[in-house]
């Protein structure tokens, strides 16, 4: 009796009882701009993990570190070519500032002003580099220092991993040096060379020749958070939205996450001599994935639009069979109208 609409509500009832896991909305999360030194190239690891070109140098460049200012373009220091360049979020290359030939510009960090600070690993400088390209020296090392890795903390003064030393440092905008932390011998035993700031403040370290990182306080207090495997040398480090520490590991080409207790996980694993130096943290945007097999999506997407006929289908047959009651009750007598629950009045 029920006909039509029986059929379509057995439809519907198979299509909703059958698993439909085809599309799976992704949230913002982290995404990893990367410098592949041994590769010579930019790129982007995804919060899904997938690798994206962001630029290739140009063979014998040597790009060691990046930054990322307030509009999304890579700052990125060409260690060999002596230059500190912007990359744009397009692919496009822009020297911001060439320096004297044996600079080394090592690394690259960026004021609350926009102002871009650079170790300059092979004169032994660190400089300040304003966005028209104007350099103003802050502060010049003695003996053999060899500054690299370098961050801004929450007061505006930068905090420098002086490699060649084994110290941690602390130098104001006008020039002022606070040893924070001796590490090592003195004689680049344990080589700091990355640095972070974490979110109240402490120092996250990358022990190149120690094969560690460590976690350094404002008063200098140091403690492990991973012994990495010999021959790891992990060098850049960069601080996540959920506060883990996100490592470049040179020599055997990964990179890893390490939660604050200790525990690493392999985020990307590169293809040989890709040695990742440097690592920024961004911000990802909402993705939409199919999940499961490739017949599991079709197969969703023939339900769904199944769903959606039987639906419009029950609508146009709804709206039919008003209209015939309306006309049949139009034929009626007044007194029989209301026998079959139909009230519509002539005109």
């Amino acid at each position: 009796m029920c006909g039509n609409l029986c059929v379509r509500i057995t439809l519907i009832a198979v299509l909703i009882a059958q698993p439909l896991p085809c599309l799976d909305v992704r949230g913002a999360g982290d995404d990893y701009v990367v410098v592949e030194y041994g590769a010579q190239v930019l790129s982007r690891i995804s919060v899904d993990g997938d690798r994206i070109l962001l630029y290739r140098f140009r063979e014998g460049t040597w790009p060691r570190s990046v930054v990322v200012d307030s509009v999304g373009n890579f700052i990125v220091t060409e260690l060999l070519a002596d230059v500190l360049s912007k990359i744009t979020s397009d692919g496009r290359r822009s020297v911001i500032y060439q320096f004297s030939r044996g600079t080394i510009p090592d690394s690259v960090a960026i004021d609350s002003e926009g102002n871009y600070i650079v170790t300059e690993g092979g004169v032994n400088l660190l400089s300040r580099i304003t966005p028209n390209g104007t350099r103003t020296v802050v502060y010049r090392f003695s003996g053999w220092t060899w500054a690299a890795g370098i961050a801004v903390d929450f007061r505006g003064d930068y905090i420098v991993a002086e490699s060649g030393a084994d110290v941690l440092s602390r130098i104001t905008p006008n020039g002022t040096r606070t040893v924070l932390y001796r590490f090592g011998g003195g004689w680049g035993d344990t080589w700091p060379l990355g640095v972070a700031i974490d979110r109240v403040g402490n120092y996250i370290v990358t022990e190149y020749n120690a094969q560690m990182l460590s976690r350094v306080t404002p008063d200098g207090e140091r403690t492990m958070i991973y012994r990495f495997a010999a021959s790891t040398y992990p060098a850049g480090v960069a601080i996540d939205s959920e506060g883990n520490c996100i490592v470049a590991e040179l020599l055997v080409n990964v990179l890893s996450r390490i939660t604050p207790s200790g525990t690493r996980t392999v985020i990307h694993a590169y293809a040989a001599s890709t040695s990742p130096s440097d690592i920024k943290v961004v911000p990802s945007a909402p993705s939409f994935r199919v999940k499961g097999s490739a017949a599991t999506f079709w197969f969703g997407v023939v339900s769904v639009s199944l769903l959606l006929t039987a639906a419009i289908g029950s609508m146009f047959h709804n709206e039919r069979s008003r209209k015939k009651r309306t006309q049949k009750s139009r034929k009626m007598p007044n007194s029989s109208r209301h026998m079959f629950g139909v009230f519509s009045y002539e005109t």
